[in-house]
């Protein structure tokens, strides 16, 4: 299927989902511009992540369409969502805890090596190092040693080594001191720079106001407010997310 609005990367049209019994999703519409920075903010529970692994194949929908770049993806399996440049980044900031900051970064680019070639790959790595230079600073370190910041930060690291079209965030922030927040969010507004879009998942609307094109105030699996992070801070639920 195509029809797709082919200047929005993804479009998301009456998405509902579940997880077993239970609702995840009501009727979720959305669009994604190229190059954008989008977040999806709102309470626990709110469907802000259940969205986002809709659209990298994680959690199958059970009625409406999801659209990448004009065509509908709906059913296709996550490594072929992946193959297409749709990179999810867990929460749980997943790394092979046993192997060296540096080999982990390289795996992000295992798919891509023999295409790109192993000059592309290096000027990646720079510039993964020019976003993290605490990376650079620990490249021979066991991951599993980092800090829960500097493994934040390996992680996107390692999202951008796929060489991502659209680059999913789960909750980039949590359990970060303030200090990181900010380090991390400027590294993601700089992703921008690389032609990438980005999907944010967040709690809190201070956190992403600087670097969010737009948002998305999710509650109950539905979209209740979108707008400018400026708008959400003034609607009265995003006033409760404000620490």
């Amino acid at each position: 299927m195509t029809g797709g609005n082919r200047d929005l990367v993804l479009e998301m049209r009456d998405v509902h989902a579940s997880y077993g019994p239970f609702i995840a999703l009501q009727g979720v519409s959305l669009g994604i511009e190229y190059s954008e920075i989008a977040a999806l903010v709102g309470p626990h529970g709110g469907g802000k992540s259940a969205a986002l692994k809709t659209v990298c194949g994680l959690l199958p929908t059970t009625r409406g369409d999801i659209l990448f770049e004009g065509e509908r993806i709906n059913g296709l399996p996550v490594e072929r969502l992946a193959s297409r440049g749709i990179v999810y980044v867990d929460e749980r900031r997943l790394i092979f805890a046993s192997m060296s900051v540096m080999d982990n970064l390289l795996l992000g680019a295992y798919t891509r090596r023999r295409r790109a070639g192993n000059a592309v790959v290096r000027e990646d790595l720079q510039t993964v190092f020019k976003l993290f230079p605490i990376l650079a600073e620990r490249q021979k370190q066991s991951a599993g040693t980092l800090s829960g910041g500097e493994k934040q930060m390996l992680t996107i690291g390692r999202a951008f080594m796929s060489s991502p079209r659209l680059l999913l965030l789960d909750c980039p922030s949590l359990r970060l001191a303030p200090i990181l927040v900010k380090r991390v969010m400027g590294a993601i507004a700089e992703l921008r720079e690389h032609g990438i879009t980005t999907i944010l998942v967040e709690q809190n609307v201070k956190a992403v106001s600087h670097i969010a094109d737009h948002g998305y105030f999710m509650e109950k699996g539905r979209v209740v407010a979108r707008g400018s992070p400026d708008e959400l801070l003034s609607h009265s639920n995003g006033s409760r997310l404000v620490s």
